[in-house]
């Protein structure tokens, strides 16, 4: 019952939308979209997602996302930035099979260490201690759980696809009190990435992505170690945004049509309107 109700909610929100957007056709946005891994049997669910989308919207790249908030890129209409986080060989598989033949460029934010995991055996522990926190029994960790290889990463690199950094060991970043730890998961994480890509690194997206998840203090260390930063809060992205507090949506590769149409319109963004006012304060203070 609660399901179908939120279905009929974004149902009706898409209506909304759809009218508002025919009066605000001179001031267009950016909604950046957040997937981790996509499970095998929801492949061709995430592939229906991106066909829907590029309908009513325009995928941009991560570069030309950049170039927008800086003034330097103008948008024919409504745009989205397709991002992974932490770096499951499954987002790595469905970029090749579903995002090149559409020619979508992502962006995608790893672990160094999550990478690294795989070349020591211990992928499956890993992933249960840093990547979900502990918070799931050792045998829910499946296969399309692994994180993809280093020649992976280096393939998507090499095809016109952005890496970023999302910190060493996936940390809570406002959990940690040592600000040389903070220095080190976020320097360590970039350094390692750089060195195997042989270019530098761009942006970053802090683990977890919530408000609580960041401090102050480690935004300002992202802040003098990246260009961009990008969050987990909710919400459009226009020209001239802080480069440190990009939004970003979390989408979802089992997402009914009508809810991730509702995401891509900013059906959620009134609800994250305290937590955009704290990271923007984090940053003008």
């Amino acid at each position: 019952m609660r399901s179908m109700v939120k279905t009929i909610l974004a149902f009706v929100g898409n209506i909304y939308f759809l009218f508002i957007a025919y009066f605000r056709k001179n001031n267009p946005w950016v909604k950046v979209l957040i997937y981790h891994d996509i499970p095998p049997n929801y492949e061709v669910n995430f592939r229906n997602q991106i066909e829907l989308l590029e309908k009513h919207y325009d995928f941009i790249t991560p570069a030309q996302f950049h170039l927008y908030i800086e003034g330097k890129f103008l948008l024919n209409r409504n745009s989205l930035v397709v991002t992974f986080d932490d770096g499951f060989e499954t987002s790595y598989k469905s970029t090749i099979e579903i995002l090149e033949p559409l020619g979508i460029k992502a962006l995608f934010f790893i672990c160094s260490g999550f990478i690294d995991s795989l070349q020591t055996k211990d992928w499956r522990t890993y992933t249960q201690k840093h990547i979900f926190d502990n918070q799931v029994p050792a045998d829910s960790i499946r296969p399309w759980h692994k994180p993809m290889t280093w020649d992976q990463v280096s393939e998507l690199n090499e095809n016109g696809h952005m890496i970023g950094g999302h910190t060493k060991n996936h940390s809570r970043l406002s959990k940690i009190d040592d600000v040389q730890k903070i220095i080190s998961e976020i320097s360590d994480d970039k350094f390692k990435i750089e060195s195997v890509l042989g270019k530098k690194i761009m942006a970053i997206a802090y683990p977890y992505g919530d408000i609580n998840s960041i401090s102050k203090e480690s935004l300002n260390i992202i802040d003098s170690t990246y260009e961009y930063c990008y969050s987990g809060v909710r919400g459009n992205n226009y020209i001239n945004e802080h480069k440190s507090t990009i939004k970003r949506d979390v989408a979802g590769f089992n997402l009914k049509m009508v809810v991730i149409k509702f995401i891509a319109n900013g059906g959620y963004n009134w609800y994250y309107r305290s937590e955009r006012a704290r990271l923007n304060k984090m940053i003008s203070n």
